[in-house]
């Protein structure tokens, strides 16, 4: 993970963290990558997803 990501001790360094560990590409596309979209639409109006470490192109960073 690069440093201008800027996403130290935040739930965005965790998830990259997890990507790399997680197995099934297709499955975490798939699957995972669509419920925490669904989530953060969800929640749009409760949750800030740069205090997270979240960049604007989060789902991108994320994919495998």
């Amino acid at each position: 993970m690069t440093e201008n990501l800027k996403i130290k001790n935040r739930l965005m360094a965790q998830l990259y963290a997890l990507k790399q560990l997680y197995i099934d590409n297709d499955k975490w596309n798939n699957n995972f990558i669509p419920r925490l979209r669904g989530l953060f639409a969800k929640y749009q109006f409760s949750i800030h997803l740069h205090h997270l470490g979240f960049t604007t192109d989060w789902e991108v960073v994320l994919r495998k």
